[in-house]
């Protein structure tokens, strides 16, 4: 097990990367083939997840051992002091660009401010890609605070006036629009850990395999952290800055 803590941007947020993050994740592939995936609804994911329940097993014991492994490493980088699950599961990235809700084309936030966190379990076998960070270049927001929101949105529409709609596929480097600020592969067992409110997008290559069977396909668990108020951190000079 390494276990790295970058700072990335000019605004410096921290993202955790972990490589070995749990023992035997081999098995995880397994008992992803054996669970059926569904269509995820709207446009937050181009593909297929399967949700874990507190009566999933093995897959509840995977999650526990990951929160109570990891817990207060989060804790001691990110600076809040409780947290609660809020969602977990198997997700296969299985639409190609042309299928894709335009939305999937930009860099995207998960919710706004310190109130949510996300982990990312990478588990194809060989990297198909990875995921990446970025800067809003015409507001030079990095991450996404209740004070910037409104300004963000309103950049988003300039960019669609000045660039038009963004060409089917997923973000490759930077852009007119975006400046990426970090990378982080998609290795086998590699763990990040990250504010929900940063700007990032999955990055995939050329030859992506847009498979369903977890195998072959990207395969990642998804885990998501709500962060009660009364446990949030301050903000910073960063965060509070519009």
């Amino acid at each position: 097990m390494k276990i790295q803590v970058k700072d990335i941007g000019i605004e410096g947020h921290r993202v955790v990367i972990v490589d070995d993050a749990v023992p035997h994740a081999e098995g995880l592939v397994r008992v992803a083939a054996a669970r059926v995936f569904a269509p995820v609804s709207g446009n937050s994911y181009p593909g297929l997840r399967h949700d874990f329940t507190p009566q999933s097993d093995p897959e509840w014991s995977y999650i526990t051992y990951i929160l109570k492994r990891y817990g207060p490493i989060m804790q001691d980088t990110f600076g809040f002091s409780a947290f609660r699950l809020a969602s977990a599961a198997f997700s296969l990235m299985t639409r190609r660009p042309h299928e894709a809700h335009p939305m999937t084309r930009i860099p995207h936030y998960d919710e706004v401010g310190e109130a949510k966190y996300a982990l990312l379990h990478f588990l194809t076998p060989q990297p198909q890609g990875g995921t990446a960070f970025f800067r809003h270049r015409r507001t030079g927001f990095e991450r996404i605070s209740a004070e910037r929101k409104a300004a963000f949105h309103e950049g988003l529409r300039q960019d669609l006036a000045a660039y038009g709609e963004p060409a089917p596929g997923f973000m490759a480097g930077s852009n007119e629009a975006y400046e990426q600020t970090a990378y982080f592969e998609g290795r086998f067992n590699r763990l990040l850990i990250y504010s929900g409110a940063l700007l990032h997008s999955a990055q995939v290559p050329s030859n992506f395999t847009f498979s369903a069977n977890p195998a072959k396909g990207r395969l990642t668990t998804n885990l998501f952290l709500n962060i009660p108020a009364e446990s949030q951190p301050p903000q910073t000079g960063a965060d509070v800055r519009t």
